[in-house]
């Protein structure tokens, strides 16, 4: 594997100067160098990553890291800055952000296999390329390559705790970043106006962990925006720096989605500084909060979960389902399958729909996002088809309904761990035994959880199914029709 550092990576690992080596990712940089030496992976530098370390203005610390430096290969001949790439801004030739894209154009070409970076403008422009998923944080990199030798960084499993604002830890150090972007005496102004007010938080802690992970603080504000009568707002929603990359920010996203569909909200909204939360503003579009424009000098986003037939009728599947989910989908002009699962993995990919209540401990587990991979060879899946996930062995029972996001055929192991990267219950090995077949990999979204499941006998009595299911099948329009009144929907 070839892995492309940039020169925010570079800094902390290879510290020119005291404080360099006092740089608060050095230790996880030196992690980074470690697992990639003990797993032969190649480090490589670009040639503009260099050229900018020339422009330090402390000419010893720049002698001092070009000497460090030569022990990283150059990434050869990488392909150079060009708008044809889909994605790419207009940049001056020369800028930060020139050198920053032409770094994403290396990974766009496949000149190497993933890049490192801290830079949140870069990932978000990543995003816009549509290769977002091969663009990592260091902590991401370093729970990626922990996977593959089946062991995790996680401190401690993660719990979303429900609680009042009174019940907070005022210094906490997540509401750092916060004060410095509202100011300090302003930030504590409000923290304390919303424990008098007791406004409702979810939080997520780890055991042994320093500090929360995440946390989220609601308000109710009717009318907000004329999104509809009775409105959550998301006040704060923030993933501790150290804790990005591990699906939080979607496992805070489902509770307030379940707090939401609960207390019959018509919609939700969250403020932001577009200009310092890129990152935030992409991630929650993802999920289907919408622009409404500008509020004094942050930008509205906001989500709906009421909709009329014609809004309805005017969106793909797909984008139905995110624009007004999650728990809702479309039967019209799209297919639905049937995915038999084994416990295990059932128990893995829906932890909370497993049996006693089985903590969030791993990645694909936390989001809201999930991939299944298998060797079946059926066809004609495609973005917003409705998968219904049947566990095998034990229930023998349809129990949960998900909305095709995207689906891709590959033998690449590359190509597929890309693809699923921390959304996938497999493990490396088991994706390495499945890609000598040829793999269909499916990314999906959760619609919900079936209440009550649908048992095998009473599937085989409505002529659903002739069997238990052995592989991914079609389910043809008749038992569709017996299916969606009992599914709720």
């Amino acid at each position: 594997m070839k892995i492309l550092l940039d020169t925010n990576i570079l800094v902390p690992l290879e510290p020119a100067s005291k404080e360099d080596a006092e740089h608060v990712f050095t230790d996880a940089a030196m992690d980074l160098s470690r697992l990639a030496t003990e797993m032969r992976h190649q480090l490589y530098v670009h040639p503009l990553s260099l050229i900018e370390f020339t422009k330090d203005q402390d000419s010893e610390r720049s002698a001092v890291r070009a000497s460090l430096l030569r022990k990283y290969p150059v990434l050869p001949n990488p392909p150079k800055f060009s708008l044809e790439y889909d994605g790419v801004p207009s940049c001056k030739e020369g800028s930060h952000d020139w050198i920053d894209c032409t770094l994403l154009i290396a990974i766009k070409a496949n000149a190497v296999d993933f890049l490192v970076t801290q830079d949140k403008r870069m990932m978000a422009v990543a995003g816009e390329m549509k290769i977002r998923d091969r663009v990592f944080s260091l902590i991401e990199m370093i729970e990626h390559l922990s996977k593959a030798k089946d062991y995790l960084i996680v401190a401690g499993l993660p719990q979303i705790r429900e609680c009042y604002a009174h019940e907070l830890d005022s210094t906490d150090p997540i509401f750092e970043s916060l004060r410095s972007d509202y100011g300090i005496s302003q930030f504590d102004a409000w923290l304390n106006k919303c424990k008098r007010e007791q406004r409702h938080c979810y939080t997520i802690e780890e055991k042994g962990g320093i500090g929360l992970a995440g946390i989220c603080i609601l308000n109710q504000e009717n009318g907000a925006y004329n999104l509809g009568n009775k409105v959550l707002k998301i006040c704060t929603f923030k993933i501790a720096d150290n804790r990005k990359g591990l699906k939080y920010g979607e496992l805070l996203l489902k509770a307030v989605f379940e707090y939401c569909k609960e207390n019959r909200f018509d919609a939700a909204f969250i403020t932001m500084f577009e200009d310092r939360q890129k990152f935030l503003l992409g991630f929650m579009g993802d999920f289907g909060f919408l622009d409404k424009g500008i509020d004094g000098n942050q930008r509205i986003l906001g989500k709906r979960f009421s909709f009329t037939d014609s809004e309805k009728a005017r969106l793909g599947a797909f984008d139905f389902h995110r624009e007004f989910g999650p728990w809702v989908t479309k039967f019209e002009n799209n297919s639905t399958f049937l995915i038999p699962i084994q416990p295990k993995f059932y128990n893995r990919l829906f932890p909370e729909n497993a049996e006693q209540g089985q903590l969030l401990s791993e990645p694909f587990g936390n989001g809201i996002r999930k991939a299944y991979l298998s060797n079946s060879k059926i066809g004609g899946i495609k973005r917003g088809d409705n998968l219904l996930f049947y566990r095998s062995q034990d229930d023998k029972a349809i129990k949960a309904l998900g909305v095709v996001e995207d689906v891709r055929t590959s033998s690449s192991i590359a190509d597929l761990e890309s693809f699923v990267y921390k959304i996938t219950v497999f493990e490396k090995g088991h994706i390495w035994a499945l890609a000598s077949k040829g793999v269909l990999a499916i990314k999906f979204r959760r619609v919900k959880f079936l209440e009550p499941e649908l048992k095998l006998d009473e599937l085989k009595a409505s002529g659903v199914l002739k069997q238990a299911p052995q592989t991914i099948m079609r389910v043809g329009p008749e038992g569709l029709k017996w299916l969606i009144p009992r599914m709720g929907l």
